[in-house]
């Protein structure tokens, strides 16, 4: 039997913001169960466990950069990525995956879908950001036709001259943009929050 234990989160992100946050607390609890009562779980056990929690529950739980296939349980390596300095934004309304999905649904998959080539490594964030322009995210359309505030946020986003790329993240309500460096994110950053009081704003690195 399992000894009692008790858990304290520290949330730091919106709720319901699309950035995996509920599957990276589940994951971390996992790894920190696996080592403070010395279980013996495989790596792949432990990923298993993940899945079940979520789509997104293996990729949140090694906290590496991969490209995710199938529900997200099938994870491979990304080619080699330059540093990625990029601005969250969150306008502050919550996109539920629920709700947001089940417009999907009632819209029907748009299709074609196919993912570009990828080279071994990029050379650049500017090579990098060519190729994801090429992708796409399908919830985009059903989260800003449920939270209008969305697609006004990634307006402002894609008319800033520091971004190369921006995107809402899953099933939203956060979006990013990727810059072309560190000073162009600290910039752009600086600027929304005193420009946008209402929006949730942070520079970030992504590996």
């Amino acid at each position: 039997a399992f000894p009692p234990l008790r858990l304290v989160l520290r949330k730091e992100l919106p709720i319901a913001a699309g950035l995996g946050g509920g599957s990276s607390d589940a994951g971390a609890a996992l790894r920190l169960l696996r080592e403070a009562l010395q279980l013996e779980l495989s790596d792949d056990a432990l990923t298993k466990i993940a899945a079940g929690l979520g789509a997104d529950g293996p990729m949140c739980l090694w906290r590496e950069a991969a490209i995710a296939e199938g529900r997200g349980e099938q994870l491979s390596p990304p080619p080699g990525l330059p540093d990625i300095h990029a601005v969250l934004v969150n306008p502050g309304v919550p996109s539920p995956t629920g709700p947001v999905y089940r417009a999907y649904d009632a819209a029907g998959a748009p299709g074609g879908a196919d993912r570009p080539a990828l080279p071994d490594a990029f050379d650049s964030v500017e090579e990098l950001a060519a190729v994801l322009a090429a992708c796409r995210n399908d919830l985009e359309a059903p989260a800003v036709a449920l939270a209008p505030a969305i697609g006004a946020a990634l307006q402002v986003l894609r008319g800033e001259p520091e971004v190369l790329l921006a995107r809402m993240s899953g099933s939203g309500a956060t979006c990013f943009a990727l810059c072309g460096g560190e000073l162009e994110a600290a910039s752009l950053a600086e600027r929304l929050a005193a420009e946008r009081a209402d929006w949730w704003v942070r520079v970030c690195r992504l590996a």
